[in-house]
């Protein structure tokens, strides 16, 4: 169902030998014997430990939407150590001199790693540093760009621990390589632990209904019998855009297990539709200091009513995307007006959706921001490592 087509190169002598062979471009699928007369089977290993990067074409130029690896890439503040970032669950990323690098380097003499509530991982005596995920995504976005900051960084994708005990994931924030302060995020629900396009509907039902969600909704019908249990201890609350996007998808789609909900989203949306929802931004509190909240769950409650209503998905979702770009240019806007800052930095999975990029970086520059978007390293959890890096680095120059 989505509506662009891959094309991936030849990587293997077999492969180049075949495509000389039939001199026109051939389809790529699964392996299976039971649906093939004959199997071509290669004898040597590929060699590729790393799955092949994923390019898209966006505004005339390459984005990178999956790259586990890269040449080395030259930063605008060098390191002064040797650095090693963890990243978070993805390839690790060094630092020395003036590159960054996903690949074996010299022994490290400071450590990034994601930061987490709790004991921080063995060092093997060098010296340490934590960094925020939603920080090291802003700060992969400006090196990606060769720029330092401060910018305003609009950070969407999956939850991430954040110092106020919440998970973070659809943040607002003003920020350089050596910090940030968080100005706005979406408004947190609380998800159940085990997270499912279904139960995070529940949540965001829940969240604008309270226990008043019609019956009617084809979600919740669909989901009667297990619907409670979504509702119950333990919960966690959460701003993380992965969840908004997986709880739209259960509502819009049918489908109450997707492996991409953003992507899955993209693909049915009608781009001939110009109509949108009103997002209510409102204020909020979070770690004694006051922030500006984008009311998620009536975003949810809008798509869900809309649909109730009888409006195609392909619309609602549509307007959905609308709604989440122009929540994104307000948000910026408030910033700016406390700060002054007029350049807008878009980092986080939810940026693999092209659509709501092109919408977010649109209405940005409408009012007048500068937008800088990834161009090298992806804006998903494979930029934290190389923002984790960045980020350790400057600090570290920052302390001579």
């Amino acid at each position: 169902g989505l509506r662009r087509l891959g094309v991936r190169l030849p990587a293997t002598p077999v492969h180049r030998l075949l495509l000389a062979a039939l001199a026109h471009p051939i389809v790529l699928t699964g392996g299976n014997g039971a649906l093939a007369d004959s199997i071509l089977a290669a004898e040597r290993p590929a060699g590729l430990p790393d799955p092949p990067a994923i390019l898209a074409l966006w505004r005339g130029r390459e984005y990178p939407i999956r790259r586990p690896a890269c040449a080395p890439m030259e930063i605008t503040v060098p390191f002064r150590r040797a650095v090693l970032a963890l990243g978070a669950g993805g390839a690790p990323c060094r630092g020395s001199g003036r590159y960054a690098f996903i690949t074996d380097g010299p022994p490290p003499r400071l450590i990034a790693w994601d930061w987490a509530p709790g004991p921080p991982p063995d060092s093997g005596g060098a010296d340490r540093i934590a960094v925020q995920r939603q920080h090291a995504q802003v700060a992969a976005c400006l090196a990606d760009n060769g720029e330092t900051g401060p910018v305003i960084g609009v950070v969407l994708g999956g939850p991430a621990p954040g110092p106020d005990g919440t998970r973070w994931g659809g943040d607002f924030l003003a920020a350089d390589l050596t910090g940030y302060t968080r100005h706005g995020r979406l408004s947190p629900v609380a998800e159940p632990a085990a997270a499912e396009p279904w139960s995070l509907a529940a949540s965001y039902l829940d969240s604008a209904y309270g226990p008043l969600v019609p019956g009617g909704l084809a979600v919740r019908r669909r989901n009667a019998h297990r619907w409670d249990s979504a509702l119950r201890p333990p919960r966690v609350h959460s701003s993380a855009a992965d969840g908004l996007f997986a709880a739209v998808a259960a509502v819009a789609t049918g489908h109450d297990t997707l492996a991409s909900p953003a992507r899955e989203l993209e693909a049915l949306a009608d781009p001939g539709e110009t109509g949108t929802y009103a997002v209510p931004i409102g204020e909020g509190a979070t770690g004694g200091e006051r922030i500006f909240e984008v009311r998620a769950d009536d975003l949810v409650r809008s798509v869900a009513e809309d649909l109730a209503a009888g409006t195609p998905p392909p619309v609602a979702v549509m307007r959905f995307h609308r709604a989440l770009a122009q929540a994104i240019a307000a948000g910026a806007h408030r910033i700016r007006e406390a700060t002054g800052l007029d350049t807008a930095a878009l980092s986080g999975s939810a940026f693999e959706n092209l659509l709501l990029l092109d919408l977010a970086a649109g209405m940005l520059e409408a009012r007048g921001f500068r937008v800088l978007t990834h161009r090298r390293i992806p804006p998903g959890d494979g930029a934290v490592a190389f923002g984790q890096a960045v980020v350790a680095g400057a600090c570290d120059a920052a302390m001579l």
